[in-house]
């Protein structure tokens, strides 16, 4: 198991953002958590809509069950939900000039929804073992998979639903953590 390290309110932007590295200042920062944003959110999306959604309405077809499913894409829908208003209120901080203050407040008044993330990474690893276990077993859902990945090479499952993960571990660093409470 994951074993990750949550401080008392999770946020979920790029840790490695700050003033330092970011070129145009304040509007650069905000910019660039936008495009962050609007990539994982396109990214969460394409997990739904091209591999969730599709199983979900025939797993048998598949060799699949129900509760293969809700194990391999345990609170994925949640995590894209909040994400999206994250991104809108994103968008209003940096389409106003916002303040870096209007930024750290949006981590604030989302905090207790970004708990998702703490289940998400606590099923992560039964999650894994789950496609794993399925790829492996059953001709019809690795071909499946197969065929989705041909598609769009860039966007393997296995990635894109670790992405989560990662999100929250940078999230949850020291280091972003007081990034956000600096701009509060």
């Amino acid at each position: 198991m994951v074993a990750l390290h949550y401080p008392s309110k999770l946020s979920v932007a790029p840790a490695t953002m700050s003033m330092t590295n970011v070129s145009g200042g304040k509007e650069g920062l905000l910019s660039q958590i936008v495009e962050s944003e609007t990539t994982y959110v396109e990214d969460l999306r394409f997990v739904i809509e091209e591999y969730m959604k599709p199983l979900k309405s025939t797993p048998e077809k598949y060799g699949l069950d129900r509760s293969d499913i809700m194990v391999m894409f345990y609170n994925i829908a949640l995590i894209k939900e909040i994400n999206d208003d994250m991104l809108q209120k994103f968008e209003l901080v940096a389409d106003g000039k916002g303040q870096l203050s209007g930024f750290g407040q949006v981590f604030l008044d989302m905090s207790d929804k970004l708990m998702t993330y703490h289940q998400y990474c606590d099923n992560h690893e039964k999650a894994q073992l789950k496609l794993a276990e399925k790829t492996q077993s059953s001709s019809k859902f690795s071909a499946f998979i197969q065929q989705v990945e041909a598609g769009d090479k860039k966007r393997n499952l296995n990635s894109l639903l670790e992405r989560p993960v990662l999100r929250a571990r940078e999230y949850a660093g020291e280091h972003f953590f007081s990034f956000v409470q600096s701009c509060i």
